[in-house]
């Protein structure tokens, strides 16, 4: 993962959901977690639109931060639909106290209010692992971080952001 890609992705992702809570999902071909900003106004963070999550690859939750993460999906039990959407529902209105990514791969690390760590897998040598946007926004108001292929990340955000 390119350091200065790495960089860049983490403003942009603090930026989006530094705060915020975790509201919902929506269902669909990917299962998607939103996020959203109730106790300040999104609009004067520029963020117009719904902040989401695509969760393409295997993810989990942690108690604390573990001492170790794991290296790929291989190493997350793979939830069926029903359960992940169950895990999902226990995440409702907590708040999102730290975002980064991994050291070498794009894994998505938030941690949370209470101490939990949502952790989603950002390696696969052939598919996007995540994305991170903003639904519903205006033109020119493109806001987007994705995992991709070979531990490589691609961003885009508005003119003014930097």
């Amino acid at each position: 993962m390119d350091t200065e890609d790495k960089k860049i992705a983490e403003k942009i992702l603090k930026h989006l959901c530094l705060g915020a809570r975790i509201d919902g999902i929506r269902f669909g071909g990917i299962l998607q977690m939103l996020i959203t900003d109730h106790d300040s106004n999104e609009y004067e963070k520029g963020i117009k639109g719904q902040v989401y999550i695509n969760l393409a690859s295997r993810w989990c939750v942690f108690e604390s931060m573990p001492a170790t993460l794991p290296h790929n999906e291989d190493a997350i039990a793979n939830l069926t639909h029903e359960e992940e959407i169950k895990l999902l529902c226990t995440l409702r209105e907590k708040k999102i106290t730290d975002i980064s990514l991994g050291e070498s791969e794009p894994h998505l690390i938030i941690t949370l209010d209470n101490g939990e760590v949502f952790f989603l897998n950002g390696h696969d040598e052939q598919y996007e692992s995540w994305q991170l946007g903003v639904a519903f926004n205006p033109p020119n108001e493109n806001w987007l971080v994705v995992a991709c292929p070979d531990d490589t990340l691609a961003v885009w955000y508005p003119n003014y952001f930097f």
